[in-house]
């Protein structure tokens, strides 16, 4: 009697049991393989400060590594690349104190929890932002060709207002141009340009516009020429000057100066106008010729001399 029971049991709805059995075998399969699993994924973070206030310093990254645990079929719900940032708003004592990175600021899908965050914790530093206007000054470099130098510099506009920290706004007393170069130059030359400010966290307007102008000058200098010997114009020989040689002081670019030949310089009283009795002493003005070009006279030691008519002894009659 039990075979036959036995078959009917298994025969009997056979359909709806197989049926059964298979879900059952699904259900087991698929809990089984639904098991919890970690995901990591990079998340930005942003940070929300006081009005009127800004960061100078500290380990705050821009993203941060969140890593969240839930089953399989959770975690197909998470996507990693469409994570909204997590905004974390500061405040003036949040100044050098670890602030925490709180698990709720991360959006996950039910079922998927947050169990890590890297860094979980963050420390910054905060200062008041401030403006100043700070003067500019040009960074020069190189030399002008001979015999040339660098003259007057001037930067346009003079002072320029940027943003900062005010405790770094505090000593900085100028800012300079990127570098220009004068090498080799012999004239006047204006240059636009960009200011070269090493902290990221001092700004200025971008827009703003900045030349310099910078005067090329030649190296000017004096010489002092002594004992140019005075020459008689149109005396012929028929005067007597006194003294007979002068010093002369000159001024131009030093080059030039240091080749002058004295030779080559003829230091003239002008007899041609004068009308001289026997005997008779005048005072005439020098004057100084074959200069060589671009030196200035400045003046004559002295500026006149003494000229009298020399008396010739008249032959006398035979007797």
């Amino acid at each position: 009697m039990r075979g036959p029971n036995l078959e009917k049991i298994f025969k009997e709805n056979f359909t709806v049991k197989a049926i059964s059995l298979f879900l059952a075998v699904t259900l087991f399969v698929w809990v089984r393989a639904d098991q919890e699993s970690t995901v990591t994924a990079n998340v930005p973070l942003r940070l929300v400060l006081p009005a009127g206030t800004m960061i100078i310093g500290g380990n705050a990254p821009e993203v941060v590594s969140v890593t969240v645990r839930g089953r399989e079929s959770d975690l197909s719900r998470f996507n990693r690349n469409q994570l909204n940032p997590i905004i974390l708003q500061l405040n003036v004592l949040d100044h050098e104190r670890p602030v925490g990175i709180p698990y709720d600021s991360i959006s996950t899908p039910s079922g998927v929890r947050v169990v890590k965050i890297v860094p979980s914790e963050i420390v910054v530093q905060i200062d008041n932002e401030s403006e100043k206007l700070v003067p500019i000054r040009a960074r020069v470099i190189g030399t002008p060709k001979e015999p040339f130098h660098l003259g007057l510099v001037s930067v346009e506009p003079e002072k320029i207002l940027v943003t900062g920290p005010k405790a770094l706004l505090a000593g900085l007393d100028e800012i300079l141009t990127e570098a220009i170069d004068v090498s080799g130059q012999s004239q006047t030359l204006t240059r636009r340009t960009k200011l070269r400010i090493d902290d990221a966290l001092v700004t200025y307007d971008p827009s703003q516009r900045i030349s310099v102008t910078l005067n090329i000058d030649a190296q000017y200098g004096t010489r002092l020429m002594s004992g140019l010997p005075v020459v008689d114009l149109n005396g012929k020989g028929r005067f007597l000057v006194e003294p007979d040689s002068i010093d002369i002081e000159v001024k131009g670019p030093r080059a030039i100066l240091e080749k002058i030949n004295s030779n080559t310089i003829h230091v003239v009283a002008d007899l041609s106008a004068k009308k001289f009795s026997a005997g008779e002493k005048k005072k005439v003005k020098l004057s100084v010729r074959d200069i060589p070009e671009g030196i200035i006279l400045v003046k004559t030691i002295p500026e006149s001399v003494d000229v009298s008519k020399i008396i010739l002894d008249m032959p006398k009659d035979d007797e």
